[in-house]
């Protein structure tokens, strides 16, 4: 381990994570039908205007994208109640879609649920939903959510927050430019980050370098 990660993780030790490590009971997007039980009525917490059970919901899939071997992203589809949750998913780049297993770089939970929205909803419940994710959407997912009519975007952490972390543990820049979603999706609203969950999420990406580069 070099020693930037290895003094990230060290950092994230005493970090107290306020959510719960339960096994997910998340909508698949590759599901034949969609059971009652999971379509679920959130609680708003007073402390803040978002929907708190759709924020822990991603990243707590996030968390079990990183025990998967994925990259630990994860979005949840609100409907414009605020409080019915839809669909959600999280990131599959490297263990591919469920029964299929093919890696797929185009796996982006964000994506996913931008295609999904379009074959299941109408123009007016897109444009009315919310997409809450862990992280900020990539050039991909913004053009993909602005293409299909989706509303408004919550993120937990911004791209520069991420491209900085990853400098800061010793890792080479991505592929691809680390642009806002205003920068490529002017029209859509955007809000975030949420700082309540910011740091769970520092301590889960960081875990998850840690683990690749002891593979």
């Amino acid at each position: 381990m070099s020693m930037n990660v290895a003094a990230a993780v060290d950092a994230t030790i005493a970090y107290q994570d306020p959510l719960q490590p339960e096994a997910s009971d998340h909508l698949s997007p590759t599901s034949s039908s969609t059971p009652t039980p999971n379509v679920r009525t959130a609680t708003q917490s007073m402390a803040t205007k978002y929907n708190q059970e759709a924020l822990q919901l991603a990243v707590k899939l996030a968390r079990e994208a990183l025990e998967a071997g994925d990259s630990p992203f994860a979005s949840v589809l609100v409907a414009g109640d605020g409080t019915t949750i839809l669909q959600s998913d999280r990131n599959r780049i490297v263990t591919g879609l469920p029964g299929d297993g093919r890696p797929d770089a185009t796996l982006h939970p964000e994506l996913t649920l931008a295609r999904w929205a379009n074959l299941h909803l109408g123009p007016e419940e897109r444009a009315a939903s919310t997409v809450y994710t862990t992280g900020e959407h990539c050039a991909m997912c913004s053009a993909a959510h602005a293409y299909c009519g989706l509303g408004r975007i919550v993120y937990i952490c911004s791209g520069s927050m991420y491209a900085a972390w990853q400098e800061e543990a010793g890792l080479p820049r991505g592929r691809v430019r680390t642009l806002g979603i205003r920068d490529v999706a002017p029209g859509v609203e955007v809000e975030g980050p949420v700082e309540e969950y910011v740091e769970t999420m520092r301590a889960i990406h960081t875990e998850y370098w840690k683990r690749r580069e002891n593979k």
